[in-house]
């Protein structure tokens, strides 16, 4: 991905249609980082669970911040083909698997604040350490606006 993608925007959407072939710890579906932190996107994070994590160090504006979104509820399986949608909206995170809304979190800090991305990657963490993401990606989308409940809807119609 380009630099600097999502580095001016208050509101955007990432939207990936994707089937997991192997479900693997601390993969990425995305990974943005830039000079004040990262924002990125796991299937299988922490205590089992898929992730979406901003997190900022002490040189960003808000200072060390990480806020992530812990979905413990198993909707990733290998095999199956998923839409997989995360709003980012004023100071909110949304995520939907399909249509539905898993969850929100409120944010302190947003992707904008990790800086101007330069280490921008999909199904491959910034970490060497971490394994590849081994899947399929049919489309991946990023909106220059927070797609509504709607609008989310309408875009998994598409894919059915």
């Amino acid at each position: 991905m380009p630099a600097e993608i999502v580095s001016d925007l208050d509101n955007f959407t990432i939207s990936f249609l994707v089937n997991v072939k192997e479900i693997r710890a601390w993969s990425r579906f995305f990974d943005l980082a830039g000079p004040y932190g990262f924002f990125y996107m796991t299937p299988l994070g922490l205590d089992d669970s898929t992730m979406v994590t901003v997190f900022t160090n002490e040189n960003s504006i808000y200072g060390p911040d990480l806020i992530a979104t812990d979905f413990t509820i198993d909707l990733i399986s290998a095999n199956k083909w998923i839409l997989i949608t995360v709003v980012v909206s004023d100071k909110e995170l949304a995520v939907y698997y399909d249509d539905q809304l898993i969850g929100t979190i409120e944010a302190h800090a947003q992707p904008k604040d990790v800086g101007g991305t330069f280490d921008n990657y999909i199904g491959k963490s910034i970490f060497d350490a971490d394994p590849y993401l081994y899947a399929d990606f049919k489309d991946f989308r990023i909106y220059t606006n927070a797609l509504t409940a709607d609008q989310v809807s309408a875009l998994y119609s598409l894919t059915e």
